[in-house]
């Protein structure tokens, strides 16, 4: 495998998960990608199984969990002209597994459980040729795609994250909030909730204020933030990965939280 510059090192307890099953993977008959440049955080794996077919797992480090890929792709690409080697070259990225599964190893459990799937898997799907693996593929998109149990997981150990970790924060946020509509003294917030939404609502802006002006007293760069909401109505929304709002017919600042 070939790893190329990372501006964010990985964690150490990341990269020890990492080599433990990369060594567990070459044991077991898989190779690695010659050319594929993968960063620190993705790593991939391949076994041809027939002619047309290859079982591939593919690594992805994350900030606390590790997040497996792993299931049977097609390779007819590789009797393209030009593509021979591509398998060998470049490997399988996680959108080309044709039949795959994602999980989530938070925890030695997780591993133990990932461990028993994997091998459940292979033993069920191995000599599948190409065609009866693209029909099953076809199937498996009309079935949910999470289990009850890998929705649980996540959720508990994000629950166990301090409140101060920005990765929990985005991350509820991203899942939770659907939008925020700001208001002169109040706001509402809506919340997603399966096939519905909830609403809050009515609360008043005093308490984003104080907690808006707690943080900038913690921040030399934050002064002034709480100043730039206009007296007028605005809307507070998610873009997944930070938390803003913006003035929408006066052109002003976005801010991020």
């Amino acid at each position: 495998m070939q790893i190329s510059e990372n501006p964010k090192p990985i964690p150490a307890d990341i990269r020890e998960k990492l080599e433990n099953y990369r060594t567990q993977l070459l044991s077991a008959g898989f190779f690695e990608p010659t050319r594929h440049h993968s960063a620190d955080w993705h790593w991939y794996f391949y076994r041809p199984d027939t002619d047309l077919t290859a079982f591939a797992v593919n690594l992805r480090g994350r900030d606390g969990w590790l997040e497996v890929t792993y299931g049977l792709a097609s390779t007819a690409f590789t009797r393209m002209a030009g593509d021979e080697n591509a398998l060998a070259f470049y490997g399988l990225s996680d959108p080309d597994i044709t039949l795959r599964e994602n999980f989530l190893v938070c925890d030695d459990s997780d591993a133990e459980t990932l461990a028993a799937q994997i091998a459940g898997f292979f033993s069920r799907y191995r000599g599948t040729e190409k065609d009866a693996l693209l029909d099953l593929a076809k199937e498996k998109r009309k079935q949910p795609t999470l289990q009850m149990e890998h929705i649980l997981a996540f959720l508990n150990y994000l629950r166990d994250l301090p409140g101060t970790d920005k990765v929990k924060r985005k991350t509820l946020i991203t899942i939770f909030v659907n939008s925020v509509y700001l208001y002169d003294d109040y706001f509402t917030i809506i919340f997603n909730a399966g096939n519905a939404t909830l609403r809050a609502e009515n609360i008043p802006r005093k308490s984003i204020e104080n907690s808006l002006k707690q943080a900038v007293n913690k921040t030399s760069s934050g002064s002034g933030a709480v100043n730039c909401i206009p007296p007028k109505r605005r809307a507070i929304q998610s873009d997944g990965s930070s938390f803003w709002y913006g003035v929408y017919d006066e052109g002003g600042p976005f801010i991020s939280l």
